[in-house]
């Protein structure tokens, strides 16, 4: 997207923001100003990353034309349990190793 804009000859934009909404889901109605919100992280840039595997990453970008934003929570949620996963396991082997280097 930012690569279309560049290429439209917009040299500045704005955008709402992007933190975890409310029910009615308004970005100025925001649960907190400190996180954002996981609709917007890229599923296949998980995959790109390796915390995900890409066959799992199946009708990604099926959600183009509108923001139905419980569908598409719904949608990505399973797909952060894994990397979540993955991250305690690293976190819980770094523990162990400086409690056996120390």
């Amino acid at each position: 997207m930012i690569d279309e804009l560049t290429d439209a000859g917009f040299k500045i934009w704005s955008m709402l923001p992007i933190n975890p909404v409310h029910e009615h889901n308004s970005p100025y109605s925001a649960v907190t100003a400190y996180a954002g919100d996981p609709i917007y992280i890229n599923i296949d840039r998980l995959a790109e990353m390796g915390l995900l595997t890409q066959s799992s990453v199946i009708n990604c970008n099926k959600f183009k034309n509108a923001v139905d934003y419980d569908t598409v929570r719904q949608f990505k949620e399973p797909f952060f349990r894994e990397p979540l996963r993955l991250s305690a396991k690293t976190i819980k082997m770094e523990r162990r190793i400086r409690t056996v280097q120390a």
